[in-house]
């Protein structure tokens, strides 16, 4: 990587410990060969129809969030419940919430009887009202696509600029790592596909495999999250990038070299 130079700082970084709930703003984030290390842990398992329950198609689910302590996962609820993985009245409490029976799964036990690991969505995501259809997770996952999600401040201040009506907040998007790429503008991590990406002196080093296609999860309302506002339902934010960029924004990698990204750090592209 003798060719490798400096293409931006770690602005942030987040983990989500449960699918589709809110996650944590976090200081540093731990890579494994999987991915980020407690991202995804847990998922709420429909009982009925052995599907995971993603805010795709339950949009509720953005109304929680999820922060780890220790090794324990915590729920808080859309009413300040707060609620532990490793309470026994768990799926009660969060059965109860939803409306529907629920367990709160692991990767490695999602659905029972051998069923793959699946969620439901709907192919137009601004219609809610469209018929819902599976779809499979990353193997062995609560992922959908890649093991990491990355995202530039440069392509949130294009989009807010060609769209300055909607909220191009981070948080709609789900990036684990955000880099902020100082000067430059546009779209700047779609030139690192198919190179690789080194953070810091920690040794990660992650693989850029393609950019991210985006579905409904961006234009679903979201609670207040600590002291960041909560977020409006907004359709124009998935027409505004399915007209100005594709569909696409940001870009998704795997881990090649394990280790640990934390804010501050510099980021350099290799080959």
């Amino acid at each position: 990587m003798g060719d490798a130079h400096v293409v931006g700082l770690v602005r942030e970084a987040w983990r989500y410990p449960v699918k589709s709930m809110q996650g944590e703003q976090v200081m540093s984030i731990e890579l494994d060969a999987g991915g980020v290390v407690g991202d995804r842990t847990f998922g709420l398992r429909d009982i009925a129809t052995g599907y995971v329950l993603s805010a795709k198609a339950v949009p509720e689910l953005f109304q929680a969030s999820a922060r780890t302590i220790g090794e324990t996962v915590v729920i808080t609820l859309p009413d300040g419940r707060e609620i532990s993985s490793g309470d026994g009245d768990a799926a009660a409490v969060l059965s109860s919430w939803l409306g529907r029976d629920v367990v709160l799964a692991c990767p490695a036990d999602p659905a029972g009887a051998g069923r793959p690991i699946e969620f439901e969505l709907r192919p137009d995501p601004v219609d809610d009202s469209a018929e819902l259809f599976a779809w499979p997770a990353r193997p062995g996952t609560f992922l959908d696509s890649a093991p990491l999600h990355m995202l530039t401040t440069a392509s949130l201040a294009a989009m807010a600029a060609l769209r300055p009506e909607s909220v191009w907040d981070v948080r709609r998007f789900r990036p684990n790592v955000v880099l902020d790429a100082g000067p430059e503008s546009g779209f700047v991590e779609d030139t690192w596909i198919g190179r690789d990406l080194i953070a810091g002196s920690a040794g990660a080093v992650v693989r850029v495999e393609g950019a991210c296609a985006r579905c409904a999860m961006p234009v679903r309302s979201q609670a207040a999250l600590g002291d960041r506002p909560g977020l409006d339902r907004d359709v124009g934010v998935f027409r505004a990038l399915a007209a100005e960029h594709g569909n696409n924004l940001g870009v998704y990698g795997s881990v090649t070299a394990v280790g640990t990204i934390t804010v501050g750090d510099e980021v350099r592209v290799g080959d």
